[in-house]
């Protein structure tokens, strides 16, 4: 029987990624005056001069090694991976032709979800003496990444056996995968958010009463960068290095690996056999005696 091991990127938890976000001014009463009001051009690199201290970035990415359910047998894991999950992988590998989804059985596969709290204070500093022109600042952005996986492999394989270890080794290779991937991507944002931060700051200055409107734009305009970096990027990379695991050549390897643990079995019952009817022989042996 063909062993069909796969990985899915579940998306348990995905991406809880609208920031929080603080607007601090204190507007002064004065009514305004347009005369006070610096000229238009250039207001962008006005904000960025008027910055009161550089942003101080925090990105704490937390991966712990995956937990593990021994409890499904390998009919419910094949349902739970889903029909259309393995016709896909038949199609992209061209092996549709030789065998179908109903055919394919699902020893082991590999869960992954994540969460992204992301958190700005963002300080409104006004341009003119009157207060009635304000920079938006982000001053603060801490972002906690927590990637969690969780390894399921069929019960009637139990822990220790050898056809565990061969599908345990293939599925800790997913996990290794998706670890990979979110770590370069929270090094990619770390390398990147400075000049996104600068790029938002340099839309220049806004009204007293456009403040909290400005900072629902950053807002936004954040939640934005994290569809990109960690739901449309992460997950693309993922499921691309995780196809390059699921190759027909590896389902190969890890089916002969499982072939071999048979072998061992059937070797390790004949060995029991052969001395068992040893002893026998040496009891008829006393007996003639």
């Amino acid at each position: 029987m063909r062993f069909f091991v796969i990985i899915t990127v579940l998306v348990m938890a995905l991406c809880a990624y609208a920031p929080t976000a603080q607007a601090q001014y204190v507007p002064q009463q004065q009514p305004q005056d347009p005369s006070a009001v610096p000229d238009a051009e250039g207001t962008g690199k006005l904000c960025l001069q008027l910055k009161p201290q550089k942003t101080y970035i925090n990105i704490d990415v937390m991966i712990p090694e995956p937990t593990y359910d021994l409890t499904k047998d390998m009919k419910t894991l094949t349902r739970e991976m889903g029909r259309d999950s393995s016709q896909e992988w038949l199609s992209k590998n061209n092996l549709d032709k030789l065998w179908t989804a109903d055919e394919m059985v699902n020893p082991g596969y590999t869960a992954t979800g994540w969460q992204v709290l992301p958190e700005f204070f963002v300080k409104a500093t006004p341009v003119d003496r009157f207060g009635a022109w304000y920079c938006p600042h982000i001053l603060e952005a801490s972002i906690a990444i927590l990637m969690e996986s969780k390894i399921h492999v069929a019960r009637e394989y139990p822990k220790g056996s050898c056809e565990y270890e061969a599908i345990e080794a293939h599925e800790y290779k997913h996990y290794l995968v998706n670890k990979y991937v979110v770590e370069q991507a929270m090094d990619k944002m770390r390398r990147d958010l400075p000049q996104i931060i600068q790029d938002m700051e340099e839309q220049g200055y806004v009204g007293r009463g456009m403040v909290n409107d400005r900072v629902e734009l950053i807002k936004q305009a954040i939640a934005d960068v994290f569809k990109v970096y960690v739901r449309d990027e992460m997950v693309k990379q993922m499921e691309q290095l995780n196809h390059e695991v699921d190759t027909p050549g590896e389902y190969d390897r890890v089916s002969k690996l499982l072939d071999i643990c048979k072998v061992k079995a059937r070797m390790a019952n004949g060995s029991k056999r052969k001395q068992e009817g040893f002893s026998g022989e040496i009891k008829t042996m006393g007996e003639k005696k």
